[in-house]
Order: C-alpha cells, then structure tokens, then sequence
C-alpha cells in the first residue's frame, strides 16, 4: 500500500504545477483514454511495428501482446464522414523485414476510391518466428509461432449517413513448448492454432433538422481452434442520440449471442441483451453524462442454465477548472460473458476446453488531465476496481495449460502519464502504474508496478526510437499434485528497445528494431520463457 501512496502523491505533486492532456505524437493533445487492462504484462514474442507508414507514435507496452482484434462494432455515434475532394495521398505503403529467430515480416497497405464517395481498403500481415528459446531450467525448446491478418474494408458517403463493411481473416498458431520444471504437460510440443473470419456492417447517420443522430451494426464471428473448439458468434448494436434545448438522450442497446462447442459441458451458449439509456449535458466548461446500464446474461449448457441480471450505474463527469486543466470522474461497471474468443486472447495456453464463468466489475476513478504551454501535458488517475468472480490463471503440477481460479476481488490502480516536447526534433513519455489487491491474496500474474520512458528524436532524414520498461514482480499460482495452493514469485523485468529509421526519400525508408537489448529472461505466462535479445531489419515503400 505504501508504494501506492507514494507513486499518488507523486502524480499529485506533478499535478499541482502543470496542465493538459497526453498526445501521443510529439505534441499530441488526446482525451485520456484508461490504458488497456493491465497493459504493460510481458509477452514471448515482441511485435515490431515500422515507422513509415505515418508519424510515430508512442504505441509500446511492457506486455506487446499479438492481441486478437476485438469484437467490437462501437458504442459512440460518430457523425456522418464526409470526403475530401483531393481523394487519398497515395494508394499504399509496403513493408518487408527479417530478424533473427527466423522471423520473416510482411504489411501492406492498400487505399483505393473509385469514386469520390466511395473508399475501399486492403490490410494485409504476416509475421512469425521460428528458432528454440532456452527455458529458466536451461532446456532448449522449438518456440514457433505465427500471425496471418486479411482484412478487406469498403465505405460509402450519402449526403447523411455513412455506410460501412469489414470482412477479415487472421490466424494466430504457435507451440506449447512450456513447461516450469520437468518437460511434462499434456500438450508438450504440440502445435495449436485459432483461426478466425468475420463481417461487420454498419450504418451511421443524422438527421441535422431533428439533431438526430443514430448508428446501427451487426456483425457475425467463427472462432475455432486446432484442438477441435468452434465459436459462432453474433452480434448486433443500435445508437441512438436526440438533441434538446439543454440536454441530449442517449439510448444503447446490444444483443450478443455465442455458442462454443467442445466445452467442458458439452456445448456452451452465452446470450447477452444489454440496454444502456442515459443524458448527456456539455459546455466549454463540464461535460455531464448520467445514464444506467441494464444487463441480462443466459448462459447455459448440456448439463445445466444459468441467468444473470445486473444493474450498474454510466456516470462520466469531467470539469474545466481552468484554460487547461480538466478533472474527471467515472462510475461504471459491467458485465463480462466470458466468451471464448475474449480468454484464449487473453491467454492462449489454457486448456482448449475451458470455460470461464461470467463477471460482474464495478469501476469508481478520478483524476486530472493537464496542459502546461505548448510542450508538457500529463494525465493523473486513481481507481477502484470491484470484480466478482473474477479469473486467474493457474497452473497445476506437472501440467503445461492454465486451469482458473475465480474471487472476489477489489484493486486499486493508480496511473500516470506525461509527454514533453523537448525541442522541434525531440520528445519524451513516461507511464507509471501500481497495483496493490485489497486482502490478503495477490493479483495473480498481475506486476506490481509498471513503469515505461520513451524518447523520440527527427535529426534530418533520421526518426530514431528508444523504449525502456521495468515490470515489477508478479506471484503465480500453481497446483501441485495433492490439490495444495502455492504461490510462485516471478521477479522484475527491464527491458531496453530501440528503432532506427532512414528515409531515403518521401517515398522508401529503412528501418531496424533491436528489441529486448538487456536479453532479460523472464516468463510471460509461468513455464513460456520470452524471447531474448532480437532484432528486425527491412525496408518500407509507399506508392
């Protein structure tokens, strides 16, 4: 607790001699948006990410996960887009690498219009690795892995609305390779794969006479994974937003339903119906949204029915207290089905056929976003987090995938963040989090403290690059073969990283990434040792 004292007052004392939000580019002003959950954990295989194809930002995280993409439509009611006349810059860009642990990479993208209302776009990404990777009892394993992404994109612009349609493929394999002591485990050397497809389609428009303005989508998911599990997955989502004299009604509504087969249980069917009706008051100075969110969960399978039902509160406040300076608050929750897809991205070695019970998060946070000048803006926030049901991942004896653990839960998390603009060619980012568990358990897997500073600097045709991070200790949870609960301390991980690009001239660069330079060894999940020390060289093009 005292750590966490300490790093508060800390962002406080900052606080109380600045102001502004956090940019992620050299002088990015953004609204504070929480970092994803527990952002900073440690990953195997770190991803790379090219420089060329738009002005850097500051995208690193401790953890550089290959997440798989969300199932997402959106929940905001963005305007009608409109298209600019000039049409796209360029058609594309190309980038083709190769690093150690045998790790080819390949990106292109690919913007087409046709026509003035009308744009299409093709994503295409391969990365994978090959290579051994030594364990912490010093065995050499096959670590294999790969990335596959397709995603074809299409959009057009009537006069008010906006329609809009995604199909994509990706498919992430790898080997289960881990094991902590003795080379045992089920699924010891064995290859797994999650490939996945998918549509959305969507329709975002306005009525400017009535300040009416409403989004609709539905999309469909299939899931599956070499061991034999399969997900069908669909969803639909309506937005809805009317403007009065002196407030605006909001109305969302969300209808989900997954059935996984393969389970625990035999087939397993999730069906979520979700509605979310609130307010919202804004001015120059204060934006006031107060609404609540219903929630209704069915989940059953071949051997027995359950239902859940949930009423959370959607409060958002943020106040001007000056030119620059903003203090917001939230008071939300909500309800997590524990859809297949969402835990295996989590972590991809559980056991295949594991279920996850549902979830029940209650979040109270306030903090404070600031601008100092031109050059140093900043973000301090505290949190509360209240999980029922919550999951953590353990590992059992002589075994090489998670089981789960599930409790009752309340976090504090205190976050910080801050950019500095040194001079026109320079720029710094520091990040801070603590995570302290409120009783007498740990959070499992979950670091301690994170911590990230990163620099950039432009000196003529150069963007150069300089990442470090330090994961605090993190405790796992293991099983051993009596049935008997023991904890397992992983200590801290620093990790140094570096990128160097030369643009040739406005059209090809090149580009090298040293990544993990301090070769630390540590486990990403207990048993799957990290990559050490690799490096990625290639060249990018745009046309």
């Amino acid at each position: 607790m005292k750590k966490l004292i300490i790093l508060n007052c800390l962002l406080c004392a900052i606080a109380a001699s600045a102001t502004a939000q956090i940019q992620k580019e050299v002088e990015v002003v953004k609204p504070y948006q929480p970092v994803a959950t527990d952002a900073f954990k440690l990953q195997n295989t770190p991803q790379f990410k090219p420089q060329s194809s738009s002005s850097q930002v500051y995208d690193y995280s401790i953890k550089m996960q290959n997440e798989m993409k969300s199932f997402s439509l959106g929940d905001t009611i963005p305007p009608a887009r409109t298209v600019s006349s000039t049409g796209p810059q360029g058609l594309g860009i190309v980038h083709l690498g190769f690093g150690n642990y045998l790790t080819p990479y390949g990106e292109a993208f690919l913007n087409y219009m046709p026509e003035r209302n009308t744009a299409l776009g093709l994503h295409l990404h391969h990365i994978s690795s090959g290579g051994k990777i030594t364990l912490q009892n010093n065995d050499k394993v096959s670590a294999g892995s790969s990335l596959n992404e397709a995603e074809l994109t299409a959009a057009h612009y009537f006069d008010r609305a906006t329609v809009d349609a995604k199909i994509f493929f990706d498919r992430t394999a790898f080997r289960y390779y881990g094991y902590r002591a003795t080379p045992q485990g089920t699924f010891l050397g064995q290859r797994q794969a999650f490939p996945r497809v998918g549509l959305d389609v969507g329709l975002n428009g306005a009525n400017k006479t009535d300040m009416f303005r409403y989004r609709a989508g539905m999309g469909y998911r299939h899931f599956s994974a070499k061991t034999g599990q399969k997900e069908n997955m669909v969803r639909m989502n309506l937005g809805l937003a009317k403007q009065y004299d002196s407030f605006s009604g909001l109305l969302d509504i969300r209808v989900e339903h997954a059935a996984t087969d393969s389970m625990v249980g035999g087939e397993r069917r999730l069906s979520l119906l979700q509605a979310t009706p609130a307010f919202l008051m804004e001015s120059d100075k204060y934006r006031m949204r107060l609404g609540i969110k219903v929630a209704t969960l069915f989940d059953s399978d071949d051997t027995s029915d359950d239902i859940r039902a949930v009423l959370f509160p959607d409060i958002n406040l943020s106040l001007t207290i000056a030119k620059s300076v903003t203090l917001f608050a939230d008071l939300d929750g909500s309800l997590q089905p524990g859809y297949y897809s969402d835990v295996i991205a989590e972590n991809p070695y559980i056991r295949p056929n594991m279920a996850i019970k549902p979830s029940n998060t209650l979040n109270i946070d306030g903090g404070l976003r600031a601008r100092v000048g031109q050059n140093f803006s900043f973000m301090a926030k505290a949190a509360i987090i209240y999980t029922d049901d919550c999951h953590f991942f353990a590992l059992p004896d002589n075994e090489n995938t998670f089981t789960v653990v599930y409790e009752h839960r309340t976090r504090l998390r205190v976050d910080g963040e801050a950019t500095y603009k040194v001079t026109d060619i320079a720029s710094i980012l520091l990040k801070l989090a603590a995570n302290e568990a409120q009783g007498t358990e740990p959070l499992w897997n979950i670091p301690d403290y994170e911590a990230l500073l990163a620099a950039r600097v432009t000196p003529n045709r150069f963007v150069i690059t300089g990442e470090f991070g330090l994961t605090g200790e993190r405790q796992a949870l293991l099983f051993t073969s009596a049935g008997i609960r023991q904890a397992f301390r992983m200590g801290a991980v620093p990790e140094l990283n570096v990128g160097v690009e030369y643009r040739f001239n406005d059209r090809l660069s090149f580009w090298g990434h040293a990544n993990n330079m301090l070769s630390s060894k540590y486990d990403s999940w207990l048993g799957y040792t990290g990559k050490q020390f690799n490096v990625l060289f290639g060249a990018s093009y745009s046309f």
